[in-house]
């Protein structure tokens, strides 16, 4: 869910695989290779990116999991690095922000270091 919004920059590369031969992708502003913010090419993607990942940080069964919890807080530095929403990137308000927030102060350790 988070490289669509990396997708809507237009900032991912492709990358050759090892062993497998697979080709991945990887984020040229989130591997901080980017300096300026990209124009967005899809804002209506990255708009339903953020509005999916705010539903899923609600989700009950989601709070009461903790691999998940912490594959999503390192996801969401991602959706962060790319957002020019001000509601979701406002930390009072968005609920994506109060999870994060609330998130230092969990007993996973993995979930506050990726936190932080």
């Amino acid at each position: 869910m988070a490289y669509v919004t990396c997708a809507s920059d237009n900032t991912m590369e492709g990358v050759a695989g090892d062993l497998a031969k697979q080709s991945r992708f990887r984020c040229s502003l989130c591997k901080g290779g980017g300096k300026d913010r990209p124009l967005c090419l899809d804002i209506t993607a990255k708009s339903k990116s953020t509005a999916c990942f705010t539903e899923l940080v609600r989700l009950p069964s989601f709070l009461e999991s903790k691999r998940p919890r912490v594959v999503a807080m390192i996801a969401l530095r991602r959706v962060v690095s790319h957002s020019v929403d001000s509601d979701f990137l406002d930390l009072e308000t968005s609920a994506a922000g109060q999870w994060c927030l609330q998130s230092l102060q969990s007993s996973v350790r993995e979930l506050r270091i990726a936190a932080g």
